[in-house]
């Protein structure tokens, strides 16, 4: 099973911390379906959209969320054992 979810922004808050869901148990939308949602919390100040297709039978992978530069400035990287380092 595959869903269209969307997050952004309320006006007034650019830390990710606030990011809340605008739209999700609705399958998959289309390009136009999300430019409608978008359109539509834009004019009430939501910003800062993002839009993700997520498989909900695919089992998560939490180590690929963890790779990459952390807020506070450090790269987590994993080692060849699946261990992660920063």
């Amino acid at each position: 099973m595959n869903e269209t979810v969307i997050w952004a922004l309320p006006a007034g808050k650019t830390d990710r911390l606030y990011e809340q869901i605008m739209i999700c148990n609705r399958g998959l939308l289309t390009k136009a379906d999300c430019a409608e949602v978008k359109a539509a919390a834009g004019k009430d100040g939501w910003h800062s959209f993002r839009v993700v297709q997520m498989d909900l039978n695919a089992k998560p992978d939490f180590v690929k969320s963890l790779i990459g530069v952390t807020g506070d400035g450090y790269t987590v990287h994993v080692l060849p054992d699946g261990t992660l380092t920063i």
